[in-house]
């Protein structure tokens, strides 16, 4: 429905900070639509102690109905910790993001 959405107009937004489980596979969810037809990129980073920093990204074609949009990320380390996460929209467009998740999934088999 969108009467709780964010709105983002053109720049490199940041999320709120969010928790995930280290090792454990998570997926972001939301929903989005866009005033115009454009290019949304979708960006997830998390670092744990002494690790090397684990990246997530996923540009995603947004038009004027809802699409559903998803990043997938391991956060590193052995314990809970912080995700940082960020909306790229391009300029002269609004675009609402609504039904934002970031759970756990089952791992992808071998």
């Amino acid at each position: 429905e969108g009467k709780q959405a964010a709105v983002f107009k053109a720049c490199k937004s940041p999320l709120p900070q969010i928790y995930g489980t280290a090792g454990v596979p998570h997926r972001f969810t939301c929903w989005l639509k866009a005033d115009r037809p454009a290019a949304v990129t979708l960006s997830l980073e998390a670092r744990g102690p002494g690790k090397a920093a684990t990246t997530g990204q996923q540009t995603v074609k947004v038009g004027t109905e809802w699409t559903q949009a998803s990043v997938d990320l391991v956060p590193p380390g052995n314990m809970v910790g912080s995700v940082r996460g960020t909306v790229m929209v391009p300029g002269g467009v609004a675009v609402l993001m609504d039904a934002v998740s970031f759970r756990p999934v089952p791992a992808k088999a071998p």
